[in-house]
């Protein structure tokens, strides 16, 4: 149960809504599988993207791609640093394009990537052979299995009980005092948000098709907690993925430069 303690933390998700992704219309593509834009994106939705992405020739945002260049940095930064004695396993789940990780299985490195379809991984494996999980049971995943798994900006899409399941498939999959990362972008203050939110449809803004839910660092460790991780650090991270200096306080973030992204690390218990 979460605590009185917990509530004080701001223990709180908000849903997200997307226009437009790599200047594909979002709402099309709904409007084009006949989907009601209030339910969250899924698999379905996501092949048809990334079939029209491929039709695009994969022209990519720029700074998306930036983004991801720079994520590909600081993976190889985490997993080299649990990897000091020893050729540890990765596997990312949600991995879409494979654009953070196939720069490091050039590299080398032992990293094996999950999808809810296939579609998306056309793209990685026109570069090179990959390992890949074409599946949205977790359950399928062998346990005891990986050192390091990680989630980049993918926790969003996963409604709280399939978030629930994922975290305890987690647990389970991975090898003991392994390490789960989940990258995210940060929960805005959901007061604030919610006004944003009133505005905008007031003046009759576009709300576009649901991408799925913000969550605060709190509720993901506090979710974490009851899935079987013993360990949490959490910190705020610039537009640039960069460490920043940032506290907490009820539901604001105060740091010296702008939070974008909020960085979650769980151990799973070595007992």
């Amino acid at each position: 149960m979460i605590g009185c303690i917990q509530m004080l933390k701001c223990v709180y998700q908000l849903e997200l809504f997307q226009t437009e992704w790599n200047n594909i219309s979002l709402t099309d593509i709904a409007q084009k599988l006949d989907l009601n834009p209030d339910d969250v994106a899924a698999h379905h939705f996501y092949n048809e993207f990334y079939i029209q992405l491929k039709d695009n020739n994969y022209v990519i945002d720029s700074d998306w791609k930036i983004k991801k260049e720079q994520m590909t940095l600081l993976l190889k930064q985490k997993i080299d640093e649990l990897s000091k004695y020893k050729r540890i396993k990765v596997l990312s789940i949600g991995a879409g394009l494979g654009l953070i990780e196939l720069p490091l299985i050039i590299d080398g490195y032992d990293i094996e990537l999950q999808e809810c379809q296939a579609e998306s991984f056309e793209y990685i494996k026109s570069q090179i052979s990959i390992k890949e999980w074409i599946t949205n049971d977790f359950s399928d995943l062998p346990a005891d299995s990986y050192d390091l798994i990680y989630m980049s900006i993918v926790s969003y899409v996963f409604d709280l009980p399939t978030y629930k399941e994922v975290l305890k498939n987690c647990s389970r999959i991975l090898k003991k005092g392994g390490k789960l990362i989940i990258w995210d972008p940060r929960c805005p203050n959901p007061i604030v948000y919610k006004t944003k939110t009133f505005i905008k449809h007031l003046l009759n803004f576009p709300r576009g098709v649901k991408w799925g839910w913000a969550r605060s660092c709190s509720l993901h460790t506090a979710l974490a907690e009851k899935a079987g991780f013993t360990e949490f650090g959490q910190c705020y991270r610039d537009e640039n993925l960069k460490l920043i200096k940032a506290i907490t306080i009820f539901c604001f973030v105060l740091s010296i430069k702008k939070a974008i992204y909020q960085e979650i690390v769980l151990e799973k218990s070595i007992e």
